[in-house]
């Protein structure tokens, strides 16, 4: 979300008070079309459709607006468009567009925003490896105890439990570093430091390709609003068909 700025001395500015009858739908229009640059990034770029838009296509409706006009065929919008033109609050850019006027001196240019959004993003991803890392440092050195309450997994029963592949194959011993590797994106994807001592019976039970399938299949259901509940129990869900042997749902 983007702010925009609007000075607070705005309602007494001498070009408003030139606008005489015409203030308050000009002012309205105005402070929309602020709101409507800075949440689309458009550098105070206002096309002609966005602005009957923004001022509630007062043609269509009972508006005041139509007993300043000169005649039926002069728009409301027009009418308004021109005055803020006339005071200078808007420019005409001769191609369908007006640019309001200094309107970058007060907000920020599309370039600096993108720039800000870019910089949270990694900030963002940068924290959440971090947090990744605590987690998975807290479970390496935490003793072994009874499993964690619900909403953890219980534990599956060695009966349940097929620690081979699709193919029947066993899957390959892991070192310590690949283990400790694949327990950190679980953590990072899931969030449930909780749940770690059923993660690490998937990362020993399930080759690690399966593994960062799964992983995969967890964040695209997240980004595609699938989830219903969290990604924690999604992806234990999908683990817990893996380790069964369980064709995909």
């Amino acid at each position: 979300m983007t702010w925009a700025a609007l000075d607070d001395k705005f309602h007494g500015h001498r070009k408003l008070a030139l606008l005489g009858p015409l203030r308050l739908p000009c002012a309205g229009l105005h402070a929309v079309a602020i709101s409507w640059c800075a949440d689309h990034l458009t550098d105070g770029v206002v096309p002609r459709a966005v602005a009957e838009f923004l001022a509630g296509n007062p043609k269509q409706t009972d508006s005041i607006l139509p007993g300043f006009c000169q005649g039926p065929a002069e728009d409301p919008v027009d009418l308004l468009i021109s005055e803020l033109i006339r005071v200078r609050l808007w420019e005409d850019n001769r191609d369908g567009t007006y640019t309001l006027h200094n309107y970058l001196r007060y907000n920020r240019s599309r370039r600096h925003a993108m720039k800000v959004r870019k910089k949270r993003a990694i900030a963002g991803r940068l924290g959440g490896l971090a947090t990744a890392k605590h987690f998975a440092k807290q479970v390496a050195t935490a003793p072994l105890g009874p499993p964690s309450p619900s909403p953890s997994p219980s534990p599956l029963r060695s009966k349940d439990v097929n620690v081979s592949d699709n193919n029947g194959v066993a899957p390959a011993t892991k070192t310590p570093a690949e283990t400790e590797l694949l327990l950190t994106d679980i953590l990072a994807v899931t969030g449930d430091p909780r749940s770690a001592r059923f993660y690490r019976r998937v990362v020993a039970g399930l080759p690690a390709e399966r593994i960062l399938a799964l992983l995969s299949e967890t964040r695209q259901a997240a980004a595609a609003g699938r989830i219903t509940k969290t990604p924690a129990r999604f992806f234990t869900f999908l683990a817990r068909r893996a380790l069964t042997g369980a064709p995909p749902g």
